[in-house]
């Protein structure tokens, strides 16, 4: 049986390397004001270190990453991004000038939420957290710091956050902080953005370490970084994956399809790896390529 996949947060996980290569620099507020104890971190990973008292900081970055995307955050600030390639023997400092988002920390939340809030909520918390067997194991934190609104227009919920939102996945042994940066949802189509980092909480007991373990495993195996990794590669049916176009643009992979069905309609026709993927050996990047949509899923287990 096939599936599609719908996916939770992911982490690309780090592993002690030897060979490091490192990022210094400053958080600031303006060209004058540093911003003490700054988090700067890789996007997507549990790569992090925090800013000193003068706002300086300094980061090893595995070797194997040849380019990262760098974020600095603190609560009050908007989080600034940069892309940083390695490079030859150099150490270069980078400045990142952070601006206050003029949102209050202190929020007061009512003891009683009306119907309409919580419907708001529930399209925000299935919108972030996905579809995943893991969803359920994924707990918000800090809701207080989420801000819902209601576009009649255009039907959508919208979302913002005074703070990053705290996420708690117990399956995966998980902490996720999300900065946000746009949120919308009309219950079926939901577009985010922002930036993710991940911190591990160990368990104390042997059989709950071991359980996480495979559950992180097999989040993997049915990720988009898999399916990027396969794809790269040329091994996706090796590791289960199968890549179609889809023929005809519509509507229909915004909702749950029968894909049997699909390609017996000529909707879906299926490609592979090397329909799309080209490797670049001027810039050394894989580049995707394809004029029509594409859709992949996965053999169930």
């Amino acid at each position: 049986m096939k599936q599609l996949l719908a996916f939770l947060f992911i982490p690309l996980f780090s592993f002690t390397q030897n060979q490091t290569w490192v990022i210094t620099g400053n958080v600031m507020e303006g060209i004058q004001t540093p911003i003490p104890f700054a988090s700067v971190y890789v996007n997507n990973t549990s790569i992090v270190t925090t800013a000193d008292d003068k706002g300086n900081f300094t980061l090893k970055i595995p070797a194997r990453f040849k380019k990262v995307e760098l974020v600095a955050s603190f609560i009050g600030y908007k989080s600034v991004t940069k892309i940083i390639e390695r490079t030859n023997g150099k150490s270069l400092a980078y400045t990142f000038q952070l601006t206050s988002t003029n949102i209050l920390s202190e929020v007061k939340v009512k003891a009683k939420m009306d119907k309409e809030w919580k419907r708001r909520w529930r399209i925000f918390e299935s919108g972030l957290k996905g579809e995943s067997p893991f969803t359920k194991d994924c707990l918000i934190l800090n809701p207080e710091a989420v801000r819902l609104s209601y576009d009649n227009e255009r039907k959508q919920v919208l979302a913002t956050a005074s703070e990053p939102i705290v996420l708690q996945n117990r399956a995966f042994g998980f902490k996720i902080l999300f900065h946000m940066e746009s949120f919308q949802s009309d219950g079926e189509k939901t577009f985010f953005a922002g930036n993710k980092f991940f911190q591990e909480i160990p368990a104390e007991e042997e059989n709950v370490k071991k359980r996480q373990i495979r559950n992180r495993e097999l989040a993997y195996r049915n990720s988009f970084r898999n399916f990027l990794v396969s794809l790269a590669k040329n091994q996706l049916k090796e590791n289960g994956f199968d890549l179609y176009t889809v023929r005809r643009l519509s509507d229909v992979y915004l909702i749950r399809i029968l894909l049997s069905k699909e390609i017996a309609d000529g909707n879906f026709k299926e490609i592979s790896a090397q329909d799309i993927c080209f490797w670049n050996p001027e810039t050394e990047q894989y580049i995707l390529q394809s004029d029509k949509l594409l859709f992949f899923c996965t053999q169930s287990v």
